[in-house]
C-alpha cells in the first residue's frame, strides 16, 4: 500500500513529486508522457503584468509577490485568491523545484524580460538560462545583434527587430547562414547539428566584429539542447557580450532542454517513477486501486495532474468528463461544446463572464482522498492569465496539504 500516488507529469505533478520527496515523502510518479510541459517556451509564467496593469515602463515592472497581491486585490474569485497566492513564496518555491531537477534557470524578486518569436517582450517570474534578462541586465544593454537564420521561418527577423526597437535603439540584424536546414523540422535540425558541433564555429565567424560589450547577442533557441550552456558561455567570453535567446515555439527546444535534466533526476527514483497508461482506477472507504498494464498499484491517496489536455479531454452526451474517474466537469454545460476542444471551451467560458471560472473537474462528486492539481482545476484561463507554471506550482504545494 502506498501512501501517496500523483498522476501525470507535466509541471504540476513534477512539483508535487518533488515537493512531496523534499518533505521527505516517497510518493509513486504515474504518467504516459510529460504533458503540457512539451510544450514549455522557456519563460516560468506566473502572471502577465500586461493583463493586470496594461502598459508599464521597464523600472515600473513590479516584483512577482506584488504583482499578485494587486491581482488578487482586483480578482478575489481567481483561483490564485482561493489558494492564498499573496502569501505563497512563489520565487523560492520555484528556485526550489528547479533545484530538485537541476534546471538551470534564473529568479529574481523582480520578474525576468523574456522575448517571444516576434520579438515583443514578455515578462515572466524566471526563464530558463540563456533566455531571460535581469532588468538590471536591460539597463546595461546599449547594442542588439539579432542573428537571423532565414530557414527559421518562425523568427521573421523584420518583425522581431521592428519590436525590439521598441525597446532598445540601436538594433542590427545579421543573417547567418547555417546551410542546407531540414525543410519540415528546421528549428530541431539546428539544434542537433549545434549539439554535434558542426555549426557553432560557424556562428561565431559570423559574429566576429559584430557583437562587443554592452550588446546583447539575440537569436532564436538555436544553441543545442544538451549544449546550449556551454555555448552561451563560450559566446559571451568571446565577445564579452550577453547572450539571450528567444522563447521557443513549436516543437520545444525549451521543452527538450529542460526534459533532459528532469529525466536524468527521475531516474534516480526506479521504482517510484512509472512511466505507463492507467488503465483503470477503482475507489472504495478511500483506498485507490489502479490498474496498469503489467501491475495493479493501491494507494491512500492520490493527486490527480492530468491536466486539460488529457484530464478533461473526452466529449460524451454533449458535455466532457474527466478521464480516469469519470468526473463531470464544472461550467462546461453553459457553454456550447461542439466542434470544441477544452481549451477553447475553457477560454471562452472566461471571456464570456470575465469571473475565471475556466472550466475545470467537479471535485464534490470526487473522494476525499482525491486532490486535485494542476490545470485540471477551474478558476482561471491559463492563455489569458499567462498563468500556467504559477498555479501547477501552487496548486501542487497545496494539494499535499
Amino acid at each position: 500500500m502506498q501512501e501517496l500516488v500523483i498522476i501525470g507529469a507535466g509541471y504540476a505533478g513534477l512539483a508535487a513529486f518533488a515537493a512531496a520527496t523534499q518533505a521527505g515523502q516517497s510518493p509513486i510518479l504515474i504518467a504516459k508522457d510529460f504533458g503540457g510541459s512539451r510544450f514549455f517556451s522557456g519563460a516560468f509564467d506566473v502572471l502577465d503584468p500586461a493583463f493586470q496593469l496594461g502598459s508599464f515602463q521597464v523600472s515600473q515592472t513590479p516584483s512577482t509577490k506584488e504583482l499578485l497581491s494587486q491581482f488578487i486585490r482586483v480578482h478575489p474569485q481567481h483561483l490564485y485568491a482561493k489558494f492564498g497566492a499573496a502569501d505563497f513564496d512563489f520565487v523560492n518555491r520555484a528556485k526550489e523545484f528547479c533545484s530538485f531537477y537541476h534546471l538551470p534557470a534564473v529568479f529574481e524578486d523582480n520578474m525576468i524580460a523574456c522575448f517571444g518569436s516576434s520579438g515583443k517582450a514578455k515578462w515572466s517570474a524566471g526563464a530558463m538560462a540563456g533566455q531571460g534578462l535581469r532588468q538590471s541586465e536591460l539597463a546595461e544593454i546599449k547594442k542588439v545583434v539579432l542573428v537571423n537564420v532565414s530557414a527559421l521561418t518562425d523568427y521573421p527577423a523584420g518583425l522581431i527587430a521592428k519590436n525590439l526597437k521598441k525597446q532598445f535603439n540601436d538594433v542590427t540584424v545579421l543573417t547567418v547562414d547555417l546551410g542546407a536546414l531540414n525543410a519540415t523540422a528546421p528549428l530541431a535540425h539546428v539544434n542537433q547539428l549545434m549539439d554535434a558541433g558542426d555549426l557553432f564555429e560557424k556562428l561565431c565567424g559570423a559574429l566576429a566584429g559584430v557583437a562587443g560589450s554592452n550588446a546583447v547577442i539575440m537569436m532564436p533557441p538555436i544553441l543545442g539542447v544538451r549544449s546550449f550552456q556551454k555555448h552561451h558561455q563560450e559566446l559571451r567570453e568571446r565577445f564579452s557580450a550577453k547572450t539571450l535567446e528567444l522563447l521557443s515555439v513549436l516543437p520545444s527546444i525549451s521543452g527538450e532542454r529542460a526534459h533532459q535534466f528532469i529525466l536524468k533526476k527521475l531516474a534516480e527514483f526506479p521504482k517510484r517513477f512509472v512511466q505507463q497508461e492507467i488503465l483503470s482506477v477503482e475507489c472504495a472507504d478511500n483506498v485507490f486501486n489502479l490498474k496498469l498494464s503489467d501491475q495493479q498499484i493501491e494507494a491512500k491517496k492520490v493527486i490527480l495532474a492530468t491536466g486539460k489536455f488529457v484530464g478533461g479531454g473526452v466529449r460524451r452526451e454533449g458535455r466532457f468528463f474527466e478521464t480516469l474517474f469519470d468526473l463531470p466537469l464544472i461550467d462546461a454545460q453553459q457553454v456550447p461544446v461542439k466542434g470544441k476542444t477544452m481549451i477553447q471551451l475553457s477560454h471562452a467560458r472566461a471571456e464570456q463572464n470575465q469571473d475565471f471560472m475556466g472550466v475545470g473537474v467537479n471535485w464534490e462528486q470526487s473522494p476525499s482522498a482525491l486532490q486535485p492539481c494542476g490545470h485540471v482545476l477551474g478558476g482561471f484561463d491559463f492563455a489569458r492569465e499567462k498563468c500556467g507554471f504559477g498555479i501547477s506550482l501552487i496548486s501542487a504545494h497545496k494539494s499535499l496539504n
